[in-house]
């Protein structure tokens, strides 16, 4: 006869079950018992490494400065100490004890002492969930089934006091998990509870948890016959003290329901425009659901549920299997399973269930709760994946014999090999690549991220005691270094400024950034002293802001650098001189330098933002050509230490484009023209320096779209075509796809032409002479050249000829193709002209020396010629060296053909003039005199 049915397990076994003897277990085969300290190894490696980013959190440095003044002072706040837009709201700080943590760790260890520590409390957090089982669940099991949480909870290990919640919450559950059989254990939750309210608001998770197993226990068969009266003497003791708990902080009363005003804060649509605090469903109709962490966020989601559905409908399965059998198969006799050895059954938990509902819910209701929800979504998945396999596995009759004992490897082995390869893919950075987090794996601080030369050069003798900062992070970083003495007008502590503050903020930050008029005076009306302006660099949405002050002249910009600018009203001390970007350009401000590729690369990028947006948004284009040279020579610059930075190059070509003269934005055939220096330079830099950014980073948005529209707008349609096709392909956000439809008209009309029979066949000159106009007609500048060169051998081309093919080669961005035909030409009639021409070659490849050399020697033979006397002056400007661009540029002024060609030259002149050497002479001078 079989045995009996099994009754149905759970993490809160029977009583009859808790009284039942423990039986010996013979010893597990020793290769499945170190497989399985591998596979945790392995485990808590990858949960490890995932914190082992550098620093890159918004809330760090005020949690830091909080600290540092609690130790200081010994006492916490009860006002808010660093806004002066919300200087007299009440500031329940929950979180102190997490500050007075980091402040002394950061005071052992810097930085990377607090990194350490995170990932620490962190791996600890996971063991503990991981282990919290039964030990007949495969530990493979449970393990496999947790990697989409892990790393779905490894986006957000930051340093922030929500990973000591995670660390109480995963200690809470591996008690309530071991509870019934263990009742004393409760006594941990109201310690952990004493912790949790004095480091985190999210404490509220403790007693809704310990609830939710309350519960559970109630509605099991029995819960409240005699025998089980001690037990809910011990957990009921345990649950009060555990409330009890949360009194014991500094505010009381006002600190235990201090979750209730964190829930009505956060729920604010106010506060909804901040991401971390968006809804998921409205976060995919913004950014739609190419995002991996999104995606990995619902694996985790869809995997939780067919935890449950999986082993639920296996039961149904079962029972019905069993029902139909009238009489019971022939089956070997087996001994009682040992309830240490064996699970009897999967049963449908209401306490998984209901953590299941309550954190999935949640995690909808905000992208930041990923955290929570990843850890304790992963543990449900684990225990049911767990439980079933070991209910499987008890079902089957399996004894562990030699030969199970191998076939109980592979799968051990595969778990083994997935974590191996996680922890590869994570520590080469190539799955922050994919989850386009821009995160590598490292300690210290996110280079280039927090402006701490800005932040405390605006903590400077003589500045305003208050500061407009809109970036969250930057405001925090402020108030480290400057706080609580100076003030900003709102920070990242939402609870604190409350919806109104938070939202004048936001507004008035949103007025800035459009240059709406009147601007200034808002910003006035906020009292005096008039507040300074602190302004990011490295969010692009931000560029505006910085557009509005550099255009408006009541204000001047008094710092610059690759992170962010200082701003100051007119009315504030006049002792801090206004930034002279061309200064910066000529070398006449080398203090202010930006040091390494990555420094000068991000420079690049920020004054290329900047300068587009004074050209575009605020019409200010006579501001712009200071911050375009500089920007330009920071990239190339940047370029010379790493030749590979795909982000510099698209600085360059982008800033290029601002150079156009003619501010070109309908379609112009110029690559049908002879070549023309004043026109034609700006595109073609553009376009070499877009090409080389799409080889090194194929596919990014901004690169393509400058492509395309390079090429578009000089009716290059052969090239812009296949340009619009990976546009369109690239598109992943709302906003990208909302700007591509903007450009639907120009795609068209590209699309139109290139949709025109084409033939490039011909039997004589004329046809020829035919066939090159219908193929430059319709924009196929490639095709065109192809045939001009084949049916034009080298040693019989005109220079005409040679030069229309060059011409070409290098509208499309192939300049060492277009020099070598130049190089190559017969029978040249000015020899002048051809080192010119090859002059533009290397100044478009930025190889200066070379073209200087060119353009020299072209002068040399025709003085006059305009073209190398205005190249030479484009060179000298954007070399830098302001004597030589004014010598040229007076040249091309004398030699210009044109009011168009001298109107350009002469702007190069009286741009470099105030630069040069006799003028900071005459400077002097004055300056002696007048002493």
């Amino acid at each position: 006869m079989p045995p009996p049915p099994a009754p149905a397990a759970a993490e809160f076994p029977s009583s009859e079950q808790a009284k039942t003897p423990r039986q010996t277990k013979a010893p597990a085969p020793s290769a499945l018992g170190v497989a399985d300290l591998g596979i945790v190894a392995l485990f808590l490696g990858l949960a490890f490494l995932l914190g082992i980013f550098p620093l890159n959190d918004t809330d760090f440095w005020w949690h830091l400065r909080t600290g540092d003044l609690i130790r200081q002072d010994g006492k916490v706040p009860r006002t808010d100490w660093y806004t002066f837009g919300a200087s007299d709201h009440a500031w329940i700080d929950l979180h102190w004890g997490f500050q007075v943590a980091i402040s002394w760790l950061y005071q052992m260890g810097g930085v990377d002492a607090t990194n350490v520590a995170k990932c620490v409390v962190t791996t600890c957090a996971v063991a503990f969930l991981l282990l919290a089982r039964r030990k007949s669940w495969p530990i493979w099991v449970m393990a496999l089934s947790w990697i989409p949480a892990l790393l779905l909870l490894g986006g957000r290990m930051y340093v922030r006091p929500e990973t000591l919640t995670l660390l109480y919450l995963s200690i809470d559950l591996a008690v309530l998990f071991r509870i019934e059989t263990r009742p004393r254990l409760a006594w941990v939750l109201p310690i952990v509870q004493v912790f949790w309210v004095n480091t985190q608001g999210l404490f509220a998770f403790g007693p809704i948890v310990l609830t939710m197993a309350l519960i559970d226990a109630a509605l099991r068969p029995g819960a409240f016959s005699t025998e089980r009266r001690g037990w809910w003497r011990t957990i009921l003791a345990a649950t009060f003290a555990t409330g009890f708990a949360c009194l014991l902080n500094p505010y009381g009363l006002f600190g235990a329901l201090f979750p209730l005003q964190l829930v009505g804060t956060m729920g604010n649509p106010v506060f909804r425009r901040i991401m971390e605090l968006q809804p998921i469903l409205d976060f995919v109709k913004d950014v739609g659901f190419d995002s991996l962490p999104l995606q990995i966020h619902f694996v985790t989601l869809i995997l939780g549920a067919l935890s449950f559905l999986i082993p639920l409908s296996w039961r149904v399965m079962v029972r019905f299997e069993d029902f139909r059998k009238k009489e019971p198969e022939p089956t070997r006799k087996r001994k009682k399973p040992s309830k240490a050895l064996e699970e009897p059954g999967w049963r449908l938990s209401p306490f998984r269930l209901m953590l299941y509902s309550l954190f999935s819910y949640l995690s909808f209701q905000a992208t930041r709760n990923s955290h929570q929800f990843a850890a304790v979504v992963g543990t449900v998945t684990a225990w049911n994946f767990g439980e079933w396999a070991a209910a499987i596995a008890y079902r089957r009759g399996k004894q562990m014999t030699t030969r199970n004992s191998r076939l109980g490897l592979l799968p051990r082995l595969a778990v083994m090999a997935t974590l191996v390869a996680t922890i590869g893919l994570v520590g080469s950075g190539q799955f922050y690549v994919w989850a386009n987090e821009g995160r590598q794996v490292g300690w210290g601080e996110k280079p280039l991220w927090y402006p701490h030369e800005a932040t405390k050069f605006a903590g400077s003798p003589g500045m305003p005691e208050r500061f407009l900062v809109f970036h969250n992070g930057h405001a925090g970083l402020f108030e480290y270094d400057n706080g609580p003495k100076q003030k900003v007008h709102a920070d990242a502590r939402l609870e604190v400024m409350g919806p109104e503050v938070y939202g004048a903020d936001a507004e008035l930050g949103a007025i800035i950034s459009s240059g709406q008029a009147g601007w200034s005076d808002r910003v006035m009306a906020l009292g005096s002293p008039v507040p300074g302006a602190l302004v990011d660099h490295v969010q692009p949405a931000m560029a505006g802001l910085a557009a509005s002050y550099l255009a408006n002249s009541s204000w001047r910009c008094v710092w610059y650098d690759p992170i962010a600018s200082v701003y100051l009203h007119e009315s504030t001390n006049p002792r801090f001189p206004k930034v002279d970007f061309a200064a910066r350009h000529f070398g006449l401000d080398p203090g202010s330098d930006p040091k390494g590729a990555a420094a000068l690369s991000a420079s690049a990028k920020g004054l290329m933002l900047h300068a587009m947006s004074l050209t575009g948004g605020r019409s200010r284009p006579d501001l712009s050509p200071a911050m375009i040279l500089l920007g330009l020579g920071h990239g190339r610059r940047a370029l010379a230490l790493d030749p590979q930075s795909a982000s510099s190059w698209k600085s360059l070509g982008l800033l290029e484009t601002l150079r156009d003269p003619a501010g070109q934005s309908e379609p112009i055939a110029r690559f049908r023209k002879p070549f023309d220096p004043l026109f034609d330079l700006p595109q073609i830099r553009t376009t070499y320096n877009l090409l080389q950014a799409d080889r090194l980073a194929r596919d990014e948005f901004m690169t393509l779209i400058g492509l395309f529209k390079t090429f578009a707008l000089r009716e290059m349609n052969e090239a812009a075509a296949p340009i619009a096709d990976r546009l369109i392909a690239s598109v992943t956000t709302r906003e990208q796809e909302r700007y591509v439809t903007s450009l639907a008209p120009l795609i068209g009309r590209v699309k139109a032409t290139m949709m025109r029979p084409l033939s490039t066949s011909w039997s004589n000159l004329g046809e020829l002479e035919q066939t090159v106009a219908r193929l430059l007609n319709d924009g196929y500048a490639q095709s065109a050249a192809d045939l001009l060169e084949k049916a034009y051998a080298p040693a019989v081309r005109t220079w005409e000829q040679t030069d229309r093919i060059a011409t070409l080669r290098l509208h499309l961005g192939q300049t060492a193709a277009a020099r070598s035909l130049w190089k190559e030409a017969v029978n040249v009639p000015r020899p002048a002209v051809r080192d010119a021409r090859m002059a533009v070659t290397y100044l478009v490849e930025g190889d200066f020396e070379s073209a200087r050399g060119l353009y020299e020697a072209a002068l040399k033979r025709e003085p006059d010629l305009f073209e190398a006397a205005y190249g030479l002056a484009v060179l000298e400007q954007d070399a830098g060296r302001a004597d030589p661009a004014l010598a040229a540029a007076l040249v091309a002024v004398k030699t210009g053909s044109t009011d168009v060609a001298r109107s350009a030259a002469s702007q190069i002149a009286e741009f470099v003039r105030p630069y040069t050497s006799a003028a900071r002479e005459s400077i002097r001078k004055s300056g002696r005199e007048a002493l």
